[in-house]
């Protein structure tokens, strides 16, 4: 918080000297690393009333600089004003959509390579909006993070899928595992063992019926206790995989470490395939990587059969993708896959 000095030059100034201290290189194991910073500006009195409203309005003013294009300051103002004031109802009706238990879940099926056959499934929150219709993460997960929703959007998820399960069970219908996604907000708390047991108890699913999903960049908090919990979830009974493979900054020591069963490759690498060279390059490199640690690698992105002959080809264990079915709700995949005759 600037005091005194507010004027509008004062501040840019002050901007400024920020971004450049940031800017510095920094030093770490024989490497120089560079990062850069985007900066949301909003006056008290003037653009808001309230110190809650100033730091909406400032963080407001910071994805302004973001979408420009980040490394940039921005002031808060009327068009931002328009802008922040939808996302923050945005941001209330996602709370009352979690309280009130009312977001969805699509699940996408995960096949064989070897077969073809449904080998498991992702389960992926969706958000059916009052007025804008169906969301997918990408619009809502940002404004839920930000808001500090993370973790109670995922007990959100969990219990949908852990009801699915049941439903499924009721009519003799065992589905496959389920895949569930764990955000750095969720992996970094200890008691999410202990819910994950606790809310599987409630609806009698075995914690072995799910397998868990976290992005590189979710293990890179404290090692010692990022390791106690993924390690309890294994002993419970869950597997777990790597999310998005190749896009963040996980180190290999953590990888060997951790207890992994799974690579999932990120679709950015499947998408021009055969035909990138240094696309088929990183996939080789990760399909490597993965037998040299004893993992198996799932596909994700499949969309063409040459996307799937190629990496059937390679060894690739399982693939997904729209080549095999779009994420449907849950009515819609038991329709198509596991109606009993």
């Amino acid at each position: 918080i600037v005091r005194n000095h507010t004027m509008r030059d004062s501040l840019e100034l002050t901007a400024s000297r920020i971004r450049q201290e940031i800017s510095k290189p920094i030093r770490l194991t024989g490497h120089s690393i560079t990062v850069g910073a985007s900066l949301g500006i909003c006056h008290l009195p003037g653009d808001c009333d309230t110190t809650e409203d100033l730091f909406r309005g400032a963080e407001a003013a910071m994805y302004n600089a973001k979408q420009r294009g980040r490394d940039q300051a921005c002031f808060f103002d009327s068009n931002i004003q328009i802008t922040a004031r939808s996302r923050f109802a945005l941001e209330n009706e996602l709370r009352a959509a979690i309280k009130n238990r009312t977001l969805d879940v699509f699940y996408q099926p995960i096949v064989n390579a070897n077969g073809l056959n449904i080998e498991s499934l992702e389960a992926l929150v969706r958000w059916h909006h009052p007025h804008r219709g169906w969301l997918s993460p990408i619009e809502f997960l940002g404004i839920a993070r930000s808001g500090g929703l993370i973790y109670t959007l995922g007990q959100c998820v969990l219990r949908r899928v852990c009801e699915n399960w049941q439903q499924a069970h009721s009519q003799g219908i065992t589905l496959p595992e389920i895949s569930v996604n764990l955000a750095a907000e969720q992996v970094s708390v200890p008691e999410l063992p202990g819910l994950i047991r606790e809310t599987c108890r409630q609806y009698d699913v075995p914690v072995s019926a799910l397998h868990f999903e976290v992005t590189e960049d979710s293990i890179q908090g404290d090692f010692n206790a990022l390791t106690d919990i993924l390690e309890e979830l294994v002993a419970d009974g869950s597997s777990l995989a790597i999310d998005d493979f190749g896009t963040g900054y996980s180190s290999l020591s953590r990888l060997k470490t951790l207890p992994f069963s799974r690579i999932k490759i990120d679709r950015s690498f499947i998408s021009h395939l055969p035909d990138d060279e240094d696309d088929c390059a990183i996939t080789l490199s990760i399909i490597g990587l993965a037998r040299g640690l004893g993992l198996s690698v799932v596909a994700e992105g499949v969309e063409t059969e040459a996307h799937e002959q190629w990496l059937v080809q390679q060894g690739c264990d399982y693939l997904q993708g729209y080549r095999y079915s779009r994420p449907l709700p849950f009515d819609a995949l038991m329709e198509q896959y596991f109606t009993t005759s």
